[in-house]
């Protein structure tokens, strides 16, 4: 069975912690088709792959497939923007988890992230953290969304580097990172 420990619990996780088992990122913009849950998106991280040990994949579509029943610590980090200035964009983010690999049967992992952007010269950055012991074959997601209470503006951003920094790398919009207990 599946658990988790919230973000102020994580001092209860195991003590050793190794490092990085997997790390997916995407520099690609995601955009949410408008207002409310109709119109969410799940994030994805890039190509998708194996972590190094196979514990764990993720596909080009964002869905993590936890492969053994271990202790994982995973982070997400979203790098958010808008188009426009004017009324607040309200954009959310909340883990979702399915244990038994079915989306339907999905419950929310976690508190919902939220970023008010009022300008177009605002960028914000959403980060969730979590501690679970998945069961084989759970899987783990991220959902993106702008508030009905909000204009419909905002998105998952990317930024390229310029000037001097012109042969840098775009930042990320959307990474992943997956740790696991040894």
């Amino acid at each position: 069975m599946g658990s988790y420990l919230p973000k102020t619990a994580i001092f209860d996780a195991p003590a050793t912690v190794t490092p990085v088992v997997g790390s997916f990122s995407t520099a690609n913009t995601q955009t949410p088709t408008g207002l409310g849950s109709s119109n969410k998106i799940t994030l994805s991280y890039g190509p998708g792959g194996n972590t190094d040990d196979n514990s764990a994949s993720v596909s080009p579509d964002g869905i993590i497939t936890f492969n053994e029943a271990s202790d994982f610590e995973i982070t997400f980090r979203v790098a958010t923007s808008r188009n426009t200035s004017g009324a607040e964009a309200v954009l959310l983010a909340r883990m979702m988890y399915a244990e038994d690999g079915i989306l339907a049967n999905a419950i929310q992992k976690s508190n919902t992230g939220m970023m008010g952007i009022e300008s177009d010269k605002i960028h914000g950055k959403l980060m969730h953290h979590l501690h679970i012991t998945p069961a084989i074959g759970g899987i783990l997601w991220v959902e993106f969304a702008r508030d009905e209470a909000g204009t419909n503006d905002g998105f998952v951003s990317t930024r390229q580097p310029t000037g001097t920094l012109s042969t840098w790398n775009n930042t990320a919009s959307a990474s992943c990172v997956i740790y696991k207990a040894a």
